[in-house]
């Protein structure tokens, strides 16, 4: 409570538990306490599962299961009784069949079973608006923002991985938001099937409603709705891990025709906002009077000045775009969006800023790019007649000789984006890259195909395996019915486990079953002088190799002798030459 400040939710409950689990085990002393503790132990260890859920975890968590099985076990055995870690191991490995029958065909909520108070979804990412500065910080967070696994082998060229997220129109100086009125323009995307590519998007929680794709999205296959500016949108907060597919068309032309609304909000920039750079772009503009060729000015401006890319821009003055364009010259790629979308509107040029991420790291093992929020990248479109909406990206127009050290790393990832980057070449993989990958695919079909099993999956299961046309009754009533026999047979072994026999008794074990063989059975109330006086009365012929045998066994069972490994392998010895030659 002095921590926390609280005894509920997540962290407190469980630090409580933990406590009062150590006090336990300080006053524990009796048989009993340490049963108690060895079941307690299973919820405690259980408690992981509310911070991690992930594959390399769960290892760590059935090492941990099978310890406390072994010291149950080993507390609960008899003084006598052989025991090794093996038992313990079977134990876990007769459980899986029935863990994955219910796992599989057991009837699954559509939500979680609890939720503890003031436990919440994590999300971060790309929001809702962008202020220079924003995509810097995003890009400091190495936590995974989506992955995209193709269908089939499309050729994906480095140039074409834009990740559409958000567009943004509307400007007051300072923040670029989407445009309310947006909403009213019709959407209007054209291209070409052979430039159609499909692909899943297994996107983490966010917290937020826009979906990410391929530059430019067309349709989706999900509860999502589509937006005349080339974005898709969920109905509902992603919440929790969603996997939806999408298809792209690389070679789509967005809006051929600019609507009278959708050219007022393209163009339209705050008064009295930035008039140095309003003067200086309506003089260069009016000089070449040519949008396209305007375009390709502003990036050998930037080429050419001393532009520098860095994470850690000076503070800018109130007309951000006339301090960071003449005066400082140093910021992260929404700087540079921010300021030639503004002066493109200030020569009568539509433009918009454009947000999402833009590259991906590909995994072999799993054939998937995994694209983190490190990866948030924020470029523009201008809108030029007869071609609808330009990408444009002004980063790619740095020289690499003006890029901050600690980007290095990542430009050397996104090198088709600048020109010749000696300093940045990526290193050969190494092993511990291919072990990351090899985590990160495992733990991707881990959370795909375990954690986020939910009722769809579920049924797209029955269906293929041709269960769904079965009544829900009747097919739970058959789970149950799996589950009961798993049940009996995992019982049936636990109690057929006997007391395991000395090597001693093996050996003559394996005399009294050749003699019944013979018809000579040893009685229940029998001694071993006795059956073996019964046995050489009715075969005499067997009368020396026995007595030797029977007192050699009377001495190591009964006598002051040690019994030796190597007094038993010479009695076990004897006993096989009296096998072969009774035989």
């Amino acid at each position: 409570w002095r921590y926390f400040g609280t005894l509920r939710g997540k962290d407190a409950g469980v630090a409580l538990i933990a406590v009062m689990y150590s006090l336990k085990i300080l006053e524990s002393w009796k048989y009993r306490e340490l049963n108690l503790l060895l079941t307690l132990g299973f919820f405690v260890l259980s408690m992981s599962f509310l911070f991690t859920q992930s594959f390399v975890f769960l290892v760590y968590m059935f090492l941990g299961y099978g310890f406390l099985i072994y010291i149950l076990m080993r507390a609960n055995a008899h003084q006598n009784f052989a025991f090794n870690w093996r038992i313990s191991v079977k134990l876990l490995a007769w459980t899986l069949p029935l863990m994955i029958l219910l796992f599989l065909f057991f009837p699954r909520l559509p939500g979680p079973l609890w939720k503890m108070p003031g436990q919440s979804s994590a999300g971060t990412g790309i929001s809702d608006s962008m202020t220079p500065g924003d995509i810097g910080v995003l890009n400091l967070n190495e936590d995974p923002a989506f992955r995209v696994k193709f269908t089939g082998e499309p050729v994906i060229l480095p140039g074409q991985l834009y990740w559409r997220g958000l567009v943004f129109e509307n400007y007051d100086g300072l923040t670029w938001r989407a445009d309310p009125r947006r909403r009213d323009i019709d959407a209007n995307v054209e291209y070409q099937d052979d430039s159609l590519v499909s692909y899943f998007v297994t996107l983490e929680p966010t917290r937020q409603r826009w979906l990410f794709g391929l530059d430019i999205p067309v349709d989706i296959e999900s509860n999502a709705r589509q937006r005349s500016d080339g974005t898709f949108v969920s109905r509902f907060d992603i919440n929790q891990r969603v996997r939806y597919q999408m298809t792209s068309a690389l070679n789509s032309v967005i809006e051929t025709e600019l609507s009278p609304l959708a050219r007022e909000i393209n163009l339209s920039i705050p008064r009295s906002s930035n008039p140095q750079a309003v003067q200086w772009s309506l003089e260069q503009y009016a000089q070449i009077n040519d949008p396209q060729a305007y375009v390709k000015y502003l990036l050998r401006y930037i080429n050419q000045q001393p532009f520098y890319y860095t994470l850690q821009p000076p503070i800018m003055a109130e007309q951000m775009v006339d301090d960071f364009w003449f005066n400082h010259k140093r910021g992260f790629c929404e700087h540079y969006a921010s300021s030639i979308v503004f002066m493109l509107r200030a020569a009568g040029i539509p433009a918009r800023i454009i947000t999402g991420y833009q590259g991906g790291e590909y995994n072999p093992i799993g054939e998937y790019y995994l694209v983190m929020q490190r990866d948030a990248h924020a470029w523009l479109e201008y809108w030029l007649e007869g071609k609808g909406w330009v990408r444009v990206d002004p980063t790619s127009a740095i020289a690499p000789s003006r890029i901050e050290p600690s980007l290095l790393e990542e430009i050397g990832q996104r090198g088709w984006l600048f020109d010749s980057l000696p300093d940045a070449q990526e290193l050969d993989q190494s092993w511990i890259e291919y072990a990351r990958q090899w985590m990160d695919s495992a733990n991707t079909f881990w959370r795909e195909w375990v954690i986020d099993f939910n009722q769809d999956n579920q049924w797209s299961l029955l269906s293929s395996l041709k269960l769904n046309q079965l009544p829900k009754s009747m097919l739970y009533l058959v789970t149950v019915l799996l589950a009961a026999i798993t049940i009996f047979i995992v019982w049936t072994r636990l109690v057929r486990v006997k007391q395991p026999q000395d090597r001693l008794a093996k050996v003559m074990m394996k005399l009294l079953r050749f003699l019944k063989k013979h018809g000579l059975e040893k009685l229940p109330e029998e001694g071993m002088l006795s059956f073996a006086l019964r046995v050489t009365s009715q075969k005499p012929q067997w009368q020396e190799p026995l007595n030797i045998i029977t007192a050699d066994y009377m001495k190591l069972r009964f006598g002051e002798g040690d019994c030796t490994v190597a007094s038993v392998k010479e009695l076990e010895l004897r006993v096989n030459q009296f096998v072969k030659a009774a035989h």
